[in-house]
């Protein structure tokens, strides 16, 4: 927590007005080609072309769903709301990481550990159509409870994310190793799901093919 207070204290030295702080505890940062083990690394996010909402989902590590429901619903990104897959957007989320045993046994309890489950519950949630990335917390070298914090409130056992949106567009192209063929062919029809070709002008789809 006081590390927290202090870059905060640091973050307000600079007048940067609103800034938000989210993150986790880990067992060591990469920073200049050196590993460090007692230290914090920070990376900001600052750009007037995108927006920034951030907000925590407690008791993920033992009600994933329920969080990821109480999360989604934070960003108004719940199925019935409708996810545009056209948007740019993107989810900056930091998980739970070990769990002491919960039967007193020592170490942490492998059956406990919550982030591939929770990182597909918000895949499947968001129908595949929100990228994702960041990361477990972590207690240290050896399997801990690790912590999660948003500004300087700290967490445990809790999902805090971020949504960043931009109106900029973006694309991405899969044509690696493809040959143009040179060959037309105007679409006449599809099939239900809006994705499969039916009918094109020249012919059906194996007469064109052949």
């Amino acid at each position: 927590v006081e590390v927290l207070k202090g870059v905060r204290r640091g973050l307000d030295d600079l007048n940067l007005g609103d800034v938000r702080v989210i993150g986790a505890t880990v067992a060591g940062v990469m920073f200049d080609g050196e590993a460090h083990t007692h230290g914090a690394l920070c990376l900001c996010l600052a750009s007037r072309l995108v927006r920034v909402q951030v907000a925590v989902a407690e008791g993920a590590q033992e009600r994933p769903e329920d969080a990821v429901r109480d999360l989604l619903s934070k960003f108004n990104l719940e199925p019935e709301s409708g996810i545009n897959p056209r948007r740019n957007q993107w989810l900056l989320a930091f998980l739970p990481g070990h769990a002491a045993a919960s039967t007193g046994a020592a170490g942490p309890d492998p059956l406990r550990y919550r982030p591939a489950e929770i990182a597909t519950l918000l895949t499947e949630k968001t129908f595949g159509r929100l990228p994702m990335f960041g990361g477990a917390a972590s207690g240290g070298l050896h399997p801990g409870l690790g912590f999660e914090f948003l500004d300087t409130q700290c967490y445990a056992g809790a999902v805090v994310a971020a949504l960043i949106e931009s109106d900029v567009a973006f694309g991405i192209g899969l044509n690696h190793g493809l040959v143009g063929t040179k060959s037309f062919y105007r679409v006449m029809d599809l099939k239900g799901d809006f994705r499969t070709f039916k009918q094109f002008e020249e012919g059906s789809p194996p007469e064109v093919i052949e």
